[in-house]
């Protein structure tokens, strides 16, 4: 069966990465509305999180070029768990990694429904 071809041995496993990134960024952002009102506030929290976040997670320059520590950090992070998605082999190997991206956008969102039914807002317009 010929399927999508997009330059990569596995292209099957890179949409599915893909579609767990996606998802799991526009959950945190959803989350982060949720509980930030002002458009300045939001973008700085977004931009505050966001930023460490690849950089403790390799996206920038290879892990191993970080201490223990940060890498003990950076292996908790989900943007680390899809970094190593995109160098797994089979579809079954990273079900376990997309599972848990998949429960932690559950999370998010589900959090973001609480504080917007609640009316919990940390920063206000």
């Amino acid at each position: 069966m010929k399927g999508f071809e997009f330059g990569f041995n596995n292209s099957w496993n890179l949409l599915i990465v893909l579609f767990a990134s996606v998802f799991i960024g526009v959950v945190f952002n959803i989350f982060v509305t949720s509980l930030i009102k002002d458009k300045t506030v939001y973008n700085l929290v977004v931009n505050t999180a966001t930023i460490p976040m690849f950089m403790l997670s390799g996206a920038f320059w290879p892990f191993d070029y970080m201490s223990s520590i940060l890498q003990s950090i950076g292996n908790f992070l989900p943007t680390r768990w899809i970094i190593k998605l995109q160098n797994s082999g089979d579809i079954l190997s990273i079900m376990p990694i997309i599972g848990a991206l998949l429960l932690v956008s559950l999370l998010l969102f589900v959090l973001s429904i609480f504080f917007t039914r609640n009316k919990i807002v940390l920063v206000n317009d």
